[in-house]
């Protein structure tokens, strides 16, 4: 009965990693127009399927509540820790394998394709979760 739920579990996560990371299409900047920063971020996280796994309310989720969490300190699996700036922020969405917040599971894949050659929505998407207090 364990190793059935236990395998349930992994079907679940990987229906909801299946939807993360989904493709932005082509890249227009008019789909920004007229947008602060923020409102663009927030239209990105909802392209992106950020929500699949990250709560802006502060409830958790697999990958954990994204309010208030900027300038916070986390701590990391092997005993490290950071403040959750910008850099951490990018570090953590293209390379989300570089650390593993301690006691999260580490299924975030990266999104280094999903913004190669648009940093800009990366911005965005960073200035949407700074502005989530």
């Amino acid at each position: 009965m364990r190793n059935i739920i236990r395998l349930l579990g992994m079907v679940f996560v990987l229906m909801v990693l299946t939807n993360c990371g989904k493709s932005l299409g082509e890249y227009n900047a008019k789909d920004y127009e007229g947008l602060s920063s923020v409102d663009a971020g927030k239209k990105v996280y909802h392209k992106t399927n950020c929500s699949n796994c990250h709560s802006i309310d502060g409830s958790d989720k697999v990958g954990g509540a994204l309010k208030g969490i900027y300038l916070t300190m986390v701590s990391f699996e092997g005993g490290t820790a950071s403040k959750r700036d910008v850099n951490y922020l990018k570090d953590s969405i293209l390379n989300p394998q570089n650390k593993i917040v301690k006691g999260r599971p580490n299924v975030m894949t990266s999104y280094k394709d999903v913004f190669k050659g648009r940093e800009q929505e990366l911005d965005y998407l960073i200035d949407y979760i700074k502005s989530l207090k």
